[in-house]
């Protein structure tokens, strides 16, 4: 089956309190403590290799105030040119910690976030179904109004390090309130092309987080491939709630 590569989805919302959507790039936020956060997002993706959407509910819990769990289901479509259309599903469990942050409320921060996903191949002829995942690394640094985060992190598909599709990405975001409404977005994210060995793919993104109301908030995110293989448009959209 002819694979689209795909950025991912994944975003976290202002100082230490999670949303996950709509970046790739993490910062160190988790859910609030003894509280349930629940989202559902749309991806669309058109790559050169053919076309793919997504739609993905999860829910996050606050284990402590500094550690989250997540359940999570993606639901793949993928039209490849000239090979018949495909369905995936995938069950993720994810975890992030933070295990480093400063006493007072500004300052750099530090954690991690893992993922381990099991496949199922829905549709189609084709399709694997081992598990995967990643594990990554975060920094965070505010600069008043502004964020960078930083991630660093290892994919990995079938046995741990196995070798068959293991590779190395990373991730550089920019976040900026304003106001106590908005937050807009800005992201570079480089992931090893799955299937050019040394070729490395990218996106480039933009896009905003919307309090709607207290509770509830909307993302929006656009984006374009960086290196030959790579995604032509990327769209996420989506919205999260507190329960």
């Amino acid at each position: 089956m002819g694979q689209v590569c795909f950025g991912g989805m994944i975003m976290v919302a202002v100082a230490l309190c999670a949303d996950a959507r709509p970046t790739a790039t993490q910062d160190t936020g988790t859910a609030d403590f003894g509280h349930w956060e629940s989202e559902i997002g749309f991806e669309h993706e058109v790559a050169p290799d053919g076309r793919q959407n997504v739609i993905a509910p999860a829910f996050t819990y606050g284990l402590t105030p500094r550690l989250e769990t997540e359940v999570s289901w993606d639901y793949v479509m993928e039209s490849p040119e000239d090979e018949a259309p495909a369905r995936r599903l995938l069950t993720a469990f994810e975890f992030k910690g933070r295990f480093w942050e400063p006493k007072g409320e500004e300052g750099p921060s530090a954690g991690v976030k893992g993922k381990f996903a099991v496949p199922a191949n829905v549709s189609g002829p084709q399709g694997s179904t081992d598990p995967e995942g990643y594990l990554k690394f975060i920094y965070a640094r505010p600069f008043g109004a502004a964020e960078l985060d930083w991630n660093v992190g290892y994919k990995y598909r079938g046995a741990w390090s196995a070798g068959g599709n293991d590779r190395f990405f990373a991730g550089v975001c920019l976040r900026y309130r304003v106001g106590p409404r908005w937050q807009w977005l800005a992201e570079i994210h480089a992931d090893p092309h799955e299937h050019r060995e040394h070729e490395t793919t990218g996106v480039a993104a933009a896009g905003f987080k919307w309090k709607v109301r207290p509770g509830l908030k909307g993302d929006l995110l656009v984006g374009t491939g960086l290196g030959r293989g790579a995604p032509q448009l990327q769209i996420s959209v989506g919205l999260v709630w507190q329960l």
